[in-house]
């Protein structure tokens, strides 16, 4: 059972460090179509999947945060903060 657990957790750290590192360059341009008031949806169909950093609930708000990673240099990336799956801010660092 040990055993079973451990390849588990390793095959959830692989699949983790694969979702992170991001597949394809961020541009500029895709950072510009997201705009206040999209989901979650509408974003990820512009970036990808990206990596949830962070999931609070309080009372009947829930704010959700999500960074996506540039395939080529993971220190570029666009961040998106939603607010009951709303875009709240975004911010980016390193994308041209």
């Amino acid at each position: 059972m040990k055993r079973m657990t451990r390849q588990i957790g390793a095959l959830a750290f692989s699949l983790a460090i694969v979702g992170c590192g991001g597949s394809k360059p961020l541009t500029m341009a895709e950072f510009q179509k997201v705009q206040t008031g999209m989901t979650e949806k509408e974003v990820k169909a512009i970036l990808g999947e990206g990596e949830l950093t962070s999931n609070r609930t309080v009372g009947a708000t829930t704010v959700r945060s999500l960074v996506w990673k540039d395939g080529a240099d993971p220190k570029k990336n666009i961040s998106v903060t939603f607010q009951n799956d709303k875009v709240q801010a975004k911010s980016t660092v390193g994308v041209k």
